[in-house]
């Protein structure tokens, strides 16, 4: 836990009182990942912007800014450091991360208390994700499909996750609040796509609805994953048990992959296929899926 005392006798606050109901936070966590030293190295210090999703509409984004800083210990030693920014004035960095209390949702206040929300544990848990993603491109997993094949439904299924979190979080995009969100109704939001891949040029249309379910998240995960008894749940897969023609491993997790299903059971369904991308971690999990030709 941070000392608030200590931090504040070390870094005197330059823009004032801290507001009440705002709290600090400060989390940190180890891991590892799977590449070399530098490799780690050139990806944190990559970018001096970050955009930090909850996956729910509940929940803001946090848009962040870095001055990063590296050095080289030893061979294969380094140390990096990312300063969030809020403002430089009179040669002071101002550095800071305090939220509003009452602006989270109940729901999602245990959350983001603890690293798994916004802190230290969920930048690892992402970390070692897209490093896992990035091995696995490089290998074969599944017979049945050629290279070039599996790094193709890879990417796509990556894209597609993206979207699904950018329409979810609204982001990346200039979206246009139509409805928000209550006890009865989905939040509604539009956009207009002119050149995005994989979309319909014209109007796109977002629909999100946030459930509280009393089981814990990795019972619900692993009856959403079962294709057994998916036609309780999904319309697409009628009354039929789905067959899942491919299955390509993320190397997380048994429960991390990225499948190809028959949504009526056979190949009756002519070239319609199902898409699905699916991962757990420490943080949580998530099932994303489309329909495509």
């Amino acid at each position: 836990m941070l000392n608030i005392k200590e931090y504040a006798r070390f870094f005197t606050p330059l823009i004032g009182t801290k507001p009440e109901h705002f709290t600090t936070e400060a989390t940190r966590a180890s891991g590892t990942v799977t590449d070399t030293s530098l490799a780690l190295v050139n990806t944190l210090m990559d970018k001096i912007k970050a955009e930090l999703q909850i996956i729910s509409d509940l929940v803001s984004v946090r848009e962040v800014q870095f001055l990063p800083f590296c050095k080289k210990h030893v061979e294969g030693v380094w140390a990096i450091v990312d300063v969030s920014v809020d403002t430089i004035q009179e040669g002071y960095l101002i550095e800071h991360m305090e939220y509003n209390e009452n602006l989270v949702h109940n729901w999602y206040c245990p959350f983001i208390k603890t690293s798994l929300g916004f802190g230290a544990q969920r930048w690892m848990a992402t970390l070692q994700r897209q490093y896992q993603f990035l091995k696995v491109m490089k290998s074969i997993i599944d017979p049945i499909v050629d290279l070039i094949g599996e790094r193709g439904i890879r990417m796509l299924a990556q894209r597609m996750t993206h979207n699904f979190c950018a329409g979810v979080c609204a982001t990346a995009h200039y979206w246009e609040i139509i409805q928000l969100e209550n006890e009865e109704n989905s939040k509604l939001m539009m956009r207009m796509n002119i050149s995005d891949l994989g979309e319909s040029i014209g109007v796109v249309l977002s629909a999100t609805k946030t459930i509280w379910l009393p089981v814990k998240y990795q019972r619900l995960f692993k009856f959403l994953t079962n294709e057994q008894i998916r036609s309780q749940w999904d319309v697409l897969s009628n009354t039929c048990p789905m067959k899942r023609m491919i299955n390509i491993s993320k190397g997380q997790t048994v429960d991390s992959n990225i499948s190809l299903f028959f949504p009526h059971g056979d190949d009756s369904g002519g070239n319609r296929v199902i898409l699905q991308d699916t991962y757990m971690d420490a943080t949580g999990s998530l099932l994303v899926y489309a329909t495509i030709d």
